[in-house]
C-alpha cells in the first residue's frame, strides 16, 4: 500500500502558511431552519458579507494538555513546522455589524484589489479580486452581529 508521508504534508502546511489566508463569513440561506451539513465540493459562500485576514498562523501538534482547545482537540504551538496549521481570525467591532451570519469559509491565496488603504484587514466582497482556494467550510445557526461585539474564529488545518 502507498501512503502520503508526513514530510509532504508538512510541506503543504508550510505552503499554505506562506499564502494570504482569509476567513469569509456570510449570511447563508435565510430559509435554513437548521444548518445543513457542510458540502466538501463547495467553493463559495451562499451570501458572503466580509473577509478577514488571518491574525495568527502557527504550526501546532496534538496535545491532550494543550492550551489551544478546539472542537478538533487540544493543541500546542510547535517551533518546528508540522502538518497541522493553526489559524486565528479576529473580527473587530464594526465588521459585519447588524448582519445575521450562518456560514464561514477559510480561503487560501485570497487576493484583494489594488488601491485599498495600507493595513486594511477586513474587506467586503467588492474589495476581493480573487477568492483563492476554499479550505474549510462551517455552517451554523444564526448569529447576530451586535454593537460592541468582537468575534474570534480558530481552526486547525490538518493535512
Amino acid at each position: 500500500m502507498t501512503v502520503v508521508v508526513d514530510d509532504i504534508r508538512t510541506f503543504m502546511a508550510e505552503a499554505i502558511k506562506a499564502q494570504p489566508v482569509f476567513l469569509a463569513w456570510g449570511r447563508g440561506d435565510g430559509a435554513w431552519t437548521e444548518p445543513p451539513p457542510e458540502e466538501r465540493g463547495r467553493k463559495v459562500l451562499i451570501d458572503p458579507v466580509g473577509f478577514r485576514q488571518v491574525a495568527r498562523s502557527q504550526f501546532v501538534v496534538p496535545d491532550p494538555d494543550g492550551e489551544i482547545v478546539l472542537s478538533s482537540g487540544k493543541w500546542t504551538i510547535s517551533a518546528e513546522p508540522t502538518n497541522h496549521l493553526y489559524v486565528e481570525f479576529r473580527y473587530d467591532f464594526a465588521d459585519g455589524q447588524g448582519e445575521t451570519l450562518r456560514e464561514t469559509m477559510v480561503y487560501i491565496g485570497t487576493q484583494v484589489k489594488e488601491g485599498l488603504p495600507p493595513g486594511q484587514k477586513y474587506f467586503v466582497p467588492d474589495e476581493i479580486e480573487s477568492l483563492g482556494r476554499a479550505a474549510l467550510l462551517q455552517n451554523f445557526g444564526p448569529r447576530e452581529r451586535a454593537v460592541g461585539t468582537r468575534s474570534t474564529y480558530e481552526y486547525v488545518i490538518s493535512l
